[in-house]
């Protein structure tokens, strides 16, 4: 019973906190319960919104490549165009983002203006390629597909960047950062879960046309009208987040950021953080390979569209226990300990696949996706560390540079990702096609062509689990020293906005460049502690008197009016 009681009382009182601090911050914070609660079902919707894309991306004997009835070559060939293209915009994505400024900040804008043409490129792309291909035009649908997929990713990009940056602008305290990732990042990656449980179940129950009910989504119909309309939910979910939220930089109050196009280029290009982090992500492209097979798993093999709904739901709740212990685990063992942890762990769990594909039986299937979900399991931590040393990353760029870079450094990023890619981009049809794959996914229902498949490409990925691995061994910002760049920024900005003297600051700042933590705040006691020595009307006590001569090495005790005032200051 009374251990009942307590966790009533807990209850209670985190009920009572709530209240208490729902429209205004608890003291030491910035961000108040409402604001938290926006972001977290707000993104629901903005990261629900983020797989949609995946459904109409071309894929092997899957989804809308199966229901225009496109080829492997031709998905290569699309595939290259498309890396070709993001090459292309990512500059101007980089520009539009760190030059946007308005009363909605730097990144809300996108996330209030971009769902319209992202629900247009939507319905299109259901819509026009197969108008081309009942009419006998395999060109025209082609084309199409390219151009209307294309824009979706543009516009795409604006939207996610601008939801993945606002974490890092919308508190400038990083435990209070690190505490939303991990709250927020339970509570929105419902939204794919969701996602990924409703689409597959309908599109099979609503459009399949074979009495089995498998093959409901590699037929036309569900990108006509259920993924548009999923899609419309998840954006209108998303305005939560829009409009409930607001963003804080730690810059002075004069600051108004306009960063030079090629200068933003050879800024970005200079932070070592931008290097390591992008390197690793584009030798990593086949790291979580073992977590793609399980459609493939449940539509050929397993052959029920429940269990393709039942099995990504599970796949999609795999990272929550990373995401939840991510806080603390930061604590214990540091960012940069976890990323080569969890990394070591999925490459070892990747290879264990690869082995037992070497005997494939009725239980195989179930063995596959149970591994599947482990190699998840270990990459759930992850979804915070990875933003949590993005931040990091972003605010080295502005204690260096004094800008702040989201843009390019997230779109260039994808520029040297896409660079990279091109050279494994053939990677894995290669492996399709050199075990057995001819261009029908019904072939994959026999258990001798898929799992050479997945055993080869997981040999790939555990070689791409270790080259992804190795860069943050380079990585040297631990969390006292990010702490020491956030004090020397707010440094800065109390400089800039003249609350604090150059000599003042320029002394602080060499403080915490030494690795004295408590420099900043050790100041801010000391004028505390004079201010409280100041009478009312400026009268000067001996205490503060001779206080003030003792910090300052002034002889001349006759200080009035003049000090005092300059105390107060």
């Amino acid at each position: 019973m009374g251990k009942v009681k307590n966790l009533v009382n807990q209850g209670v009182g985190i009920l009572k906190n709530v209240k208490q601090y729902w429209k205004t911050p608890k003291e030491g914070y910035y961000l108040s319960f409402k604001e938290a609660t926006a972001y977290c079902i707000g993104g629901m919707g903005v990261v629900g919104a983020s797989v949609i894309p995946i459904y109409v991306t071309l894929a092997i004997g899957f989804y809308i490549a199966a229901a225009l009835k496109i080829t492997a070559d031709e998905i290569f060939i699309i595939g290259i165009i498309g890396s070709i293209i993001a090459i292309l915009k990512a500059p101007l994505c980089s520009w539009l983002v760190d030059n946007t400024r308005s009363k909605y900040g730097k990144f809300r804008p996108y996330l209030i203006w971009m769902p319209i043409p992202l629900l247009a490129c939507m319905f299109a792309i259901g819509w026009i390629p197969d108008l081309f291909l009942q009419a006998g035009n395999r060109i025209g649908m082609l084309v199409s597909y390219t151009i209307i997929f294309n824009l979706l990713q543009f516009f795409y990009g604006l939207y996610n960047i601008s939801f993945i940056t606002l974490v890092q602008v919308i508190s400038p305290s990083q435990k209070e950062k690190e505490l939303l990732m991990s709250a927020g990042s339970i509570v929105y990656s419902l939204g794919p879960s969701i996602v990924n449980f409703i689409f597959p179940l309908l599109a099979n129950l609503l459009f399949a046309t074979k009495a089995g009910g498998g093959d409901g989504m590699n037929v036309i119909g569900p990108y006509k009208w259920l993924l548009p309309l999923i899609m419309a939910i998840c954006l209108g979910l998303g305005y939560l987040t829009a409009f409930g939220t607001k963003e804080r930089v730690v810059v002075s109050k004069q600051y108004v950021q306009k960063v030079k196009f090629f200068d933003g280029i050879k800024q970005t290009l200079h932070n070592r953080f931008f290097w390591i982090t992008n390197i690793s992500v584009a030798l990593g492209c086949f790291r979580l390979v073992g977590t793609t097979f399980v459609a493939t798993i449940c539509a050929y093999q397993i052959d029920n569209s429940w269990a393709h709904s039942l099995f990504t739901t599970i796949m999609g709740s795999a990272c929550v226990p990373g995401m939840l212990l991510a806080p603390l685990l930061i604590r214990k063992f540091g960012k940069k300990n976890l990323i080569l942890f969890s990394n070591t762990l999925a490459i070892v769990l990747t290879a264990v696949m690869a082995v037992l594909c070497f005997a494939p039986g009725d239980a195989s299937a179930y063995i596959m996706i149970l591994f599947s979900f482990l190699i998840q399991l270990a990459n759930g931590v992850q979804v915070v560390v990875n933003p949590a040393l993005g931040t990091q990353m972003y605010d080295y760029q502005q204690y260096k540079t004094g800008n702040r870079l989201e843009g390019f450094l997230a779109q260039f990023g994808g520029i040297i990702v896409t660079l990279i890619g091109f050279g494994t981009a053939y990677v894995l049809p290669f492996i399709n096609k050199n075990f057995g794959f001819n261009g029908d996914p019904e072939i994959f229902r026999q258990a001798s062509v898929l799992y050479p498949i997945i055993q080869w490409s997981c040999v790939a990925g555990v070689i791409s689990g270790i080259l992804a691995t190795i860069p943050y061994l380079l990585w040297n910002i631990n969390e006292k020293r990010h702490d020491d760049i956030i004090e020397i920024l707010k440094v800065r900005a109390r400089r800039d906005d003249k609350l604090m003297s150059i000599e003042d600051a320029n002394k602080i700042e060499a403080q915490l460049e030494k690795g004295e933590h408590d420099a900043l705040r050790e100041y801010d006691i000391e004028q505390s502690r004079i201010s409280r020595l100041v009478e009312p009307k400026f009268m000067v006590t001996p205490e503060a008197t001779a206080l003030y001569n003792e910090m300052y090495n002034i002889k001349d005790t006759n200080i009035e009016s003049e000090v005092a005032a300059d105390i107060v200051e």
